[in-house]
C-alpha cells in the first residue's frame, strides 16, 4: 500500500514538474516559491496589525504567529526528523530544479505547512467569502510552487498543508477555550496589579519619575521643533 502511495506520489510530481510547464511558469513560480518574497509582507502585516489593530485584529496577529511559529518547529524539528524522505531534487536524477535543491529532507513541506497555518487562521476570522477564497488560493498557489520547482513531491506539500491548518484550528479552539474560563481578563488583571504594587515600591516611583521627566523633555523637544526655535 505505501509502495502503491509513493509511486503514484512520484509519477503525480513527474506530471507536474516535467510535463504540464510552460516559459511563463518557469520565471513566476521561482518567485512564488522563494519564502523572503512572503514572509516578509506577512511578518509586516502582522507587526501592523498589532500595533495599529482593534482588538481582534491584534488577536489574528497573535495567533498567526504562535501558529506559524509551532508550525514550523513542529515540522522541521519533529517530523521531518522522523521520516527522513529525501526530496525529489536530491532523490531522482530527471527532476527539474528551478533554483536552490533545498535541504535533504523534504517531508513535510515547511512552506506549504507555514503559509496554510497562516491563511487558515485568517480565513476563520475573516469569513467573507472573498477573504477566505483568497487565502485559499494563495496557499494552493505556493503550495503548487514547490512541486513546479523541483522541491518537493506532491505528498510532501498536502501533508503540510493538513498540519498547517490542524496547528492553526488548535490554537484557534485553545483560545477559545481559555476565553470561556476567562484566563485572559485575569492575566489582564493580575498584570495590572502587578503593576501597581511594583508602581507603590521605591524603584517603581522613581521609574515613574524619570518616565515623566523623558516625556516632559521629548515635549519640550516637540514644542521647539514645531515653533521653529
Amino acid at each position: 500500500m505505501l509502495d502503491w502511495l509513493l509511486a503514484m506520489d512520484t509519477a503525480l510530481f513527474r506530471l507536474l514538474n516535467s510535463t504540464l510547464t510552460n516559459p511563463v511558469f518557469d520565471v513566476v513560480m521561482p518567485f512564488v516559491t522563494n519564502a523572503r518574497n512572503w514572509i516578509a509582507p506577512l511578518a509586516i502585516l502582522a507587526l501592523f496589525m498589532l500595533w495599529r489593530g482593534k482588538e481582534r485584529e491584534r488577536l489574528v496577529a497573535l495567533l498567526v504567529i504562535l501558529s506559524v511559529t509551532t508550525t514550523d518547529i513542529f515540522c522541521y524539528q519533529v517530523v521531518k526528523q522522523a521520516f527522513h524522505r529525501l526530496r525529489p531534487s536530491h532523490a531522482l536524477e530527471d527532476a527539474r530544479v528551478l533554483g536552490k535543491k533545498g535541504g535533504k529532507y523534504g517531508f513535510p513541506s515547511n512552506h506549504a505547512a507555514n503559509i496554510t497555518a497562516a491563511m487558515t487562521m485568517f480565513a476563520y476570522y475573516y469569513r467573507r467569502r472573498r477573504y477566505q477564497a483568497a487565502c485559499a488560493c494563495i496557499a494552493g498557489v505556493i503550495g503548487y510552487s514547490r512541486v513546479y520547482v523541483g522541491v518537493h513531491y506532491p505528498l510532501d506539500v498536502l501533508a503540510g498543508m493538513v498540519i498547517g491548518a490542524s496547528i492553526s484550528l488548535g490554537w484557534i479552539f485553545a483560545w477559545q477555550q481559555a476565553e470561556r474560563r476567562q484566563w485572559p481578563q485575569q492575566a489582564g488583571t493580575w498584570i495590572e496589579m502587578q503593576a501597581l504594587k511594583f508602581a507603590a515600591t521605591p524603584t517603581g516611583k522613581r521609574l515613574l519619575q524619570w518616565m515623566l521627566a523623558v516625556g516632559k523633555q521629548i515635549e519640550r523637544y516637540y514644542h521647539q521643533f514645531k515653533n521653529g526655535d
